[in-house]
């Protein structure tokens, strides 16, 4: 089968196995989920099962595991569920070593999700919040208690933003950051604090990190590193033409502080996404990951980076590490 509109996270209660989530590439296009086990260098996998039964679209950061209920998950996205219309869902998945159990699935909007993502909360067993755009910013708060779902009032944050990406600070309950395009400013990167208070988010003064069109902007934490504040090291990426990152660094007002936007990759690109080590031999350190459309066809490139232990919100020629664009010796001048 070929997969679709992909989506992968890890289980925190076993750091072998993950779950990735698709959209099958052949008809009926059913939404599904698989386990993958991680041994050494090699991965298997068991078999797939269906989230829906209806042609489905999903992003990148459409599952989350709830950190608080072993081997459970919720996955987002759009399905006609065979009609003609397609609106918006959410299921509970359930993993015992290799094998998947879906729930029901639960409406959760009107019309599609557009580029949904979802985060647990850490601190708030149960708790997360739903972050998409159909021509507006939208947020809805969700609660899993064994495998029931419930939602709060969906809350319409701005009708200018797009293309919204969401991650959760783990260490402050109810505490999470979006960034977006702002459509109201020609599509320039903001950031913004969203706070959770039972089961209604509200959104804190917005921070533009991107002077320029800001697209597919993808956020994360970052558990190595601290700020000045102490509440909370994100980095932003997105692609202007080129892919750059952004640090944001929350304060304790509940606003944004961004740092200098700094190139990751400089060529035509699009869908590029960072990911933090775990490791706590290797805080800072992260991989960005693109899709070259300079080349024909088209590739994936791939760029290490380091921020330092501690930081002022820039990346620097100090703090990043990168892998050169070609051979080099000492002395020279090198481009990554």
């Amino acid at each position: 089968d070929r997969a679709e509109y992909n989506s992968v996270s890890f289980d925190p209660s076993d750091s072998t196995r993950f779950v990735i989530c698709y959209r099958s590439g052949t008809s009926p296009r059913y939404g599904k989920a698989v386990v993958g086990t991680v041994s050494g260098e090699s991965i298997s996998f068991g078999t797939a099962a269906n989230f829906t039964t209806g042609v489905s679209h999903m992003d990148a950061n459409a599952i989350s595991f709830d950190p608080n209920q072993s081997g459970r998950f919720v996955v987002v996205y759009s399905s006609d569920q065979g009609g003609s219309s397609s609106n918006g869902f959410a299921a509970v998945g359930t993993r015992s070593g290799n094998s998947l159990t879906m729930g029901s699935e639960v409406q959760i909007n009107t019309g599609n999700l557009v580029f949904p993502s979802i985060e647990f909360d850490p601190q708030t067993s149960g708790k997360f919040l739903v972050n998409w755009g159909d021509g507006s910013n939208k947020m809805v708060v969700g609660t899993l208690s064994t495998t029931t779902l419930s939602f709060g009032t969906a809350v319409t944050i701005s009708a200018s933003y797009n293309q919204p990406n969401l991650a959760v600070d783990p260490t402050n309950a109810g505490k999470y950051v979006t960034v977006y395009q702002d459509g109201a400013d020609s599509d320039h990167g903001y950031a913004a604090v969203i706070t959770v208070t039972g089961t209604t988010p509200s959104m804190g003064t917005p921070v533009k990190f991107l002077s320029s069109a800001c697209v597919r902007p993808h956020v994360v934490y970052d558990s190595g590193v601290s700020n000045a504040n102490n509440t909370g090291t994100f980095v932003a990426t997105s692609d202007d033409g080129v892919g750059r990152a952004t640090v944001l660094a929350r304060s304790s007002t509940n606003t944004v502080t961004a740092g200098t936007s700094y190139v990751l990759y400089n060529g035509a690109n699009t869908d590029g996404a960072i990911e933090f080590n775990s490791s706590t031999s290797k805080k800072g350190q992260f991989v960005y990951v693109t899709e070259d459309r300079s080349a024909s066809p088209y590739v994936g490139k791939a760029v290490i980076g380091q921020l330092a232990s501690t930081l002022s919100t820039n990346l620097t020629s100090t703090n990043f590490l990168g892998t050169a664009t070609a051979a080099y010796t000492n002395g020279q001048t090198a481009s990554i």
